[in-house]
């Protein structure tokens, strides 16, 4: 059984470019700001958890990634490097990229129980369907209007 790669790398490669201009935005912002690491590690998971659903996880993961990278280089001591040399910094960016670990997990099972639900849904016949609406009575204007009455 062939599969159609193209259609599986849409939405990672979507999520990626949505998730790298969201990315710069947020660094842009946070950085003319001077927000510390907690501050801008919160505006990188919103843009994470925001962007899950349309993705994949390898995506997710690529982006929290990339986040980790932007919160070291321009957000923890000493600016503008990739080392952390406070130790509040380094527990603040674990800290964070666990969670956007597990929101990304998260997402993904998510996404997995709703295209299970809906596939099942559309799998029912037209028979079962029919029986099923055949079996419960619908109301008619009489009833409604004979309840009406017989509560005044």
């Amino acid at each position: 059984m062939r599969r159609d790669t193209t259609s599986q790398f849409r939405p990672s490669a979507t999520q990626c470019f949505l998730g790298g201009i969201g990315v710069a935005a947020v660094t842009f912002a946070c950085y003319r700001l001077e927000l510390n690491v907690a501050a801008a590690a919160f505006a990188y998971l919103i843009l994470i958890a925001l962007l899950s659903p349309i993705g994949t996880f390898a995506g997710s993961i690529i982006l929290s990634v990339v986040s980790v990278a932007c919160l070291i280089y321009f957000f923890a001591s000493p600016l503008l490097s990739l080392q952390v040399d406070d130790p509040q910094d380094a527990f603040e960016i674990a800290a964070f990229l666990m969670a956007s670990i597990i929101n990304d997990r998260s997402s993904g099972r998510c996404a997995i129980s709703h295209a299970r639900s809906h596939s099942t849904r559309n799998t029912r016949s037209d028979a079962q369907s029919s029986a099923i609406s055949a079996r419960t009575p619908s109301p008619s204007y009489a009833d409604h209007d004979a309840k009406a009455f017989d509560a005044r």
